[in-house]
């Protein structure tokens, strides 16, 4: 549907029209020399430009509404990859965030969670990153279902590097967030599917445990919610 509304077909419709207009004033001719009687030049023009204003109104109003999603979606775009500029600063600047991702070389994830556990600053900001990404990520997805947005497929490896989640963060974070179903529906809003989401809380949950930060009881003691918590992910 969103295929519509894109540049490429506006920019056909609208060249379609003058083309449109030499089709009926072609057709009209062409039935005015069949035509035995002669017809008046009033007789001529009229249903022509009648014809002609009524795919003149609704070409208009097409173009309108298309210029307006358009407008809308890079409107929507900018915000988003502003905010993404945002979250790859604060990389930038903390480098103990990087290894929320796996790095092909010279990962700890362990050491990773556990640097974060021990320090409550950098445990703030740690959750603070997680949860932007999330949105992030949602918010894509969301723009390309109403809009067309191409920004969600821009930004298909991050959402894979979120899915491979190392650290376990991102899945604890979604299940201090949600229920395991609920939970697994905003990992397919944003395009996302981390393999087995209790896995990545324990990792996480066993760190602030030894850091004496832990709060709450554990979400995934249960049997039936670590089954739950795990998804058929694609290779």
């Amino acid at each position: 549907m969103n295929a519509l509304w894109n540049v490429g077909t506006l920019d056909r419709v609208i060249f379609m029209f003058p083309v449109t207009v030499f089709a009926v004033i072609l057709a009209g001719v062409l039935y005015r020399l069949g035509r035995k009687r002669r017809i008046r030049t009033t007789e001529f023009w009229e249903p022509i430009v009648a014809c002609l204003t009524v795919v003149l109104v609704f070409v208009g109003i097409y173009a309108g509404y298309a210029s307006f999603r358009n407008q809308t979606r890079l409107a929507a775009e900018t915000a988003l990859n502003e905010g993404a500029d945002n979250l790859f600063a604060v990389e930038i600047d903390h480098p103990e965030l990087r290894c929320l991702y796996s790095n092909f070389g010279h990962d700890d994830p362990a050491g990773c969670v556990a640097r974060l556990a021990a320090d409550r600053d950098r445990w703030s900001l740690a959750i603070f990153y997680v949860e932007e990404s999330w949105f992030t990520l949602e918010k894509a997805s969301e723009d390309r279902a109403n809009w067309g947005s191409q920004y969600a497929g821009d930004i298909g490896y991050w959402a894979d590097d979120v899915s491979d989640d190392p650290s376990g963060m991102f899945a604890f974070y979604l299940l201090n967030q949600h229920s395991v179903p609920a939970a697994k529906a905003r990992m397919a809003r944003a395009g996302v599917c981390i393999a087995d989401l209790c896995d990545g809380y324990s990792k996480v949950r066993g760190a602030l445990i030894k850091a004496q930060a832990a709060e709450g009881p554990d979400l995934c003691a249960s049997p039936q919610v670590r089954a739950q918590s795990r998804s058929p992910c694609p290779d």
